[in-house]
């Protein structure tokens, strides 16, 4: 019995997965708040646009997920792309596991752009006192 499917596309919505219509279709009908999103976490326009079309090619390319999730999967791509391109690394390699992310946002603690400005400020603090 094989579980994985290598082919998600329309043969897989009788699985209950999301197909690449399915998110072209979110990404088309929630452009506001996604694109919103994308905003809030860069800050600026054209970094909100470059993010929100990476957040779909991702969302679209990489799509095995419960068509159920298919919209926390959209804001989930859009984050990350934000995240690579505010604070990009050679690697990467930015942690991202979504247990973590939900219970940073969920917490209210913070606003997402905040996160962003806060890890800036704390690597340039431990820089600082490094040097000391």
């Amino acid at each position: 019995m094989n579980l994985l499917c290598e082919n998600r596309s329309t043969s897989s919505s009788a699985k209950g997965y999301a197909t690449r219509d399915d998110f072209r279709e979110l990404f088309t009908e929630d452009m506001t708040a996604l694109h919103l999103l994308a905003y809030l976490l860069t800050g600026d326009q054209e970094k909100a646009e470059q993010c929100f079309v990476t957040g779909l090619e991702d969302s679209v390319n990489n799509n095995s997920v419960f068509k159920e999730w298919a919209r926390s999967w959209a804001q989930r791509t859009i984050v990350q792309s934000a995240i690579r391109m505010m604070a990009p690394r050679p690697d990467h390699a930015v942690c991202l596991c979504s247990v973590c992310s939900r219970a940073i946002l969920r917490s209210g603690l913070f606003h997402p752009s905040q996160l962003l400005t806060r890890g800036r400020q704390d690597s340039t603090n431990a820089s600082t006192t490094a040097d000391l």
